[in-house]
């Protein structure tokens, strides 16, 4: 009982302290792959595909090592011909989010060795003011809780005090003091950055 209402309260606030920021879709680009060379030169086409969609406020996220990879964002020319004539900016740092401040087409490459003529590169267009969605998303239902099959033996003292000891401790406590600086520090530096493209 104690335990399930521990959960219940910390649950409300990660969700009142979460609510301020989620206000934006990120999108992992790649998906499991991340930024690195494709398995083929169409990867990154096929995962920006539909049904994904951009909106204005919505975040990449590319993630990659520094030095094997980097982020270049750059105009049409540049990306269909992997050349650096005119990049409007550059990542080495990552992982890289970048902020998609406006309708549009971002185009963006790796431009580490061959990496662009490989294929690491990604068009996208924001075509929505409104957050954007990586497609169907999936739906769950949690199993309803059932109450717990009494024992049929007679616990000692021993027992009971290690049960009452395990129900009072905050074993969530720490776990959830880590989650919960993460969001807010996410906050802190999305409220920071927010304008600006990392």
């Amino acid at each position: 009982m104690a335990k399930g209402y521990l959960t219940a309260v910390s649950l409300v606030m990660v969700v009142a302290i979460m609510a301020p920021c989620i206000d934006a879709f990120s999108h992992i680009v790649g998906g499991s792959l991340g930024w690195a060379v494709p398995p083929n030169a169409t990867y990154y086409d096929e995962w920006a595909a539909s049904p994904r969609i951009f909106g204005v406020g919505d975040k990449l996220v590319f993630p990659y090592r520094p030095g094997q990879y980097n982020v270049y964002q750059v105009n049409k020319n540049d990306f269909d011909n992997c050349t650096q004539v005119a990049p409007i900016s550059m990542y080495a740092r990552g992982p890289t989010t970048y902020y998609l401040s406006g309708k549009g087409d971002y185009f963006f490459y790796s431009a580490i060795a061959k990496h662009c003529e490989l294929g690491t590169k990604l068009h996208i267009s924001v075509t929505s003011d409104t957050e954007g969605t990586s497609g169907d998303r999936f739906s769950f239902e949690l199993a309803p809780e059932t109450a717990p099959t009494p024992s049929p033996h007679v616990s000692t003292h021993d027992e009971k005090s290690k049960s009452s000891a395990a129900i009072s401790s905050p074993t969530l406590l720490p776990g959830l003091a880590s989650a919960l600086f993460a969001v807010v520090l996410v906050c802190v530096v999305k409220d920071a950055r927010f304008g600006k493209q990392q």
